[in-house]
C-alpha cells in the first residue's frame, strides 16, 4: 500500500484507526469486509483467529492486525506448561499484554520491585511433573508445585499479565534501576534495516558494578546488499551511520536510564538458538570488552 502512494497509504492508515477503535470500544468488526483485498493478498482472509507466541510481539503489530479485521491475539506459556497459561480474550484485548490466565492456573508474582515486576511463578495441572531423569534441574524450578518461570514481569488489577524480561538477563544500570534487555529490543522489531539486535550490559563502574546499555546489531542482508551497490566502499560507514540514527529514534521513545549508551555494528550473524532467540550468553562473550 505504501508504495501506491502517500495519499492513499494515509487514507488506508486512518481508516484501520477508525476500524481499530469501533472493534476495541463497539466490539464490531468492520475491517475483515474493509480491507478484505488486503487481507487476500497475505491469504488471511479465511482465518478464523491469530495467536502469536514464543516470542514478544510489538504492541503496534498487535494493534495493527486487529484494525485489519483479524482476531489477532498474544498468549503466554513454557515447555514445562504444556504450553500455555494465557491467552488474551479477542473481546477484550490488551496490546501490551500476554492475557489472563486459562481455568485452573494459578499465578503469584515474587520479589516485585517497586514498579510491580517480580519473577511468575505459576501452578496447576498443566506444570510438568518434573525433567526426565533430571531431579536437581527440577529442583531448581519446581517448590511444592509452583514453577518458576524465570520470566519476570506483573499483573494489573483485572488480572492480565505483563511480561518485562528474564530474570536472568537484567541489566543494573547507575542508581541501582533494573532494565530488561527484551523490553528494549522490542522497540527495533519494525526497522526493516535491521536483521537481529541484542541489547547488553557493559560494566560502567566497578565499584558499584553499574552497568551501560550496549546493542549490537547485525543489518539484514537485504539492505546490506542494496547499501554496497549503490555505495560501494563507503556501504559500511553508511549502513553504521543509520544504524546509530535508528538507535537515536529509539532512544527518545526511552527513560533516560534505559537509553542505548554504546552500538556496535557486526559483520557476521549472532548465534541463535533452535527457536530463533539469541545466545546471549554467547553473544556476550564473543563481544566482550
Amino acid at each position: 500500500v505504501r508504495e501506491k502512494g502517500v495519499v492513499l497509504y494515509g487514507v488506508i492508515r486512518f481508516l484501520m484507526g477508525v476500524s481499530g477503535l469501533l472493534k476495541k470500544i463497539f466490539k464490531v468488526n468492520v475491517g475483515k469486509k474493509m480491507f478484505g483485498f488486503l487481507l487476500k493478498k497475505l491469504s488471511l482472509d479465511k482465518n478464523r483467529i491469530c495467536i502469536s507466541g514464543g516470542g514478544p510481539l510489538p504492541a503496534s503489530t498487535f494493534q495493527m492486525f486487529n484494525e485489519l479485521g483479524i482476531d489477532f491475539v498474544q498468549g503466554y506459556g513454557l515447555t514445562e506448561t504444556s504450553p500455555i497459561t494465557h491467552l488474551n480474550p479477542t473481546e477484550a484485548y490488551i496490546e501490551t499484554s500476554v492475557g489472563k490466565k486459562i481455568p485452573q492456573t494459578e499465578v503469584k508474582i515474587v520479589s516485585p520491585d517497586t514498579e510491580g515486576n517480580g519473577i511468575i511463578y505459576i501452578k496447576g495441572p498443566m506444570v510438568m511433573q518434573g525433567y526426565y531423569n533430571n531431579q536437581e534441574a527440577t529442583d531448581e524450578v519446581l517448590s511444592d508445585g509452583w514453577l518458576n518461570t524465570g520470566d519476570v514481569g506483573h499483573q494489573d488489577a483485572q488480572g492480565y499479565l505483563y511480561l518485562t524480561g528474564r530474570a536472568k538477563n537484567i541489566i543494573v544500570t547507575d542508581g541501582g534501576k533494573n532494565v530488561f534487555p527484551e523490553e528494549i529490543e522490542d522497540h527495533f522489531q519494525l526497522y526493516s534495516e535491521i536483521d537481529t539486535i541484542c541489547v547488553l550490559g557493559y560494566l560502567v563502574d566497578k565499584k558499584t558494578k553499574s552497568e551501560g546499555i550496549r546493542a549490537l546489531v547485525y543489518p539484514a542482508e537485504k539492505y546490506r546488499d542494496e547499501m554496497t551497490k549503490e555505495h560501494g566502499d563507503q556501504a559500511k560507514q553508511k549502513i553504521e551511520e543509520r544504524i546509530q540514527h535508528i538507535i537515536s529514534e529509539v532512544n527518545k521513545e526511552l527513560q533516560s536510564y534505559k537509553k542505548i549508551t554504546r552500538v556496535t555494528v557486526v559483520d557476521e550473524p549472532l548465534e541463535m538458538t533452535s527457536t530463533k532467540k539469541v545466545k546471549r550468553f554467547v553473544v556476550a562473550q564473543k563481544y566482550k570488552d
